[in-house]
């Protein structure tokens, strides 16, 4: 089940916890054919979705996208969501402009631009922007930190936190 795409997985736990799509996207917050369409793999639910429907189905948010259940079930399973989660909630407490040079704007640029591609077309989006979002988050915050804050540093900023977490 592992390999299963997202949508695929929804459907499975929709179907064994004996739910309609109307009660699960009424649940969820969503309309039916969003979630019809979830399952059918048309759509790519967003992250707050993905969390809605896991806790309506009772699972957790990783099996959704084929994450293999940890044995104590405590914290993230997935080494990209823990290494996401630390650097979304340690980066202030970091040093933010420390011996490494802060990133490009140019290089950025091209790394938040590969990344929300990456999202659009891989069939692996989720682990694929797991891979990545711990150092965009990183250079992203040191960037508008190194640059006191310039229009185009909180730029990118924002396209890492509002295009690629999306």
């Amino acid at each position: 089940m592992l390999d299963m795409p997202t949508g695929q997985l929804v459907r499975v736990y929709r179907i064994a916890r004996k739910k309609n799509t109307v009660t699960l996207a009424a649940h969820a917050g969503i309309t039916v054919r969003c979630l019809e369409m979830i399952e059918a793999g048309t759509t790519t639910p967003s992250l707050p979705v993905l969390r809605k429907l896991a806790k309506v189905l009772g699972v957790r948010t990783s099996a959704l996208i084929g994450a293999a259940p940890s044995e104590n079930h405590e914290g993230p399973v997935n080494a990209g969501l823990a290494a996401t989660e630390r650097a979304l909630y340690t980066y202030r407490s970091l040093s933010l402009t420390g011996r490494e040079a802060p990133p490009e704007l140019p290089d950025l640029t091209q790394r938040i631009t590969a990344a929300w591609d990456a999202w659009l077309i891989s069939p692996h989006k989720y682990t694929d922007a797991l891979n990545v979002l711990p150092d965009l988050i990183m250079d992203a915050e040191r960037a508008v930190h190194s640059y006191e804050r310039s229009l185009e540093a909180c730029r990118q900023a924002s396209e890492v936190y509002v295009n690629v977490m999306k």
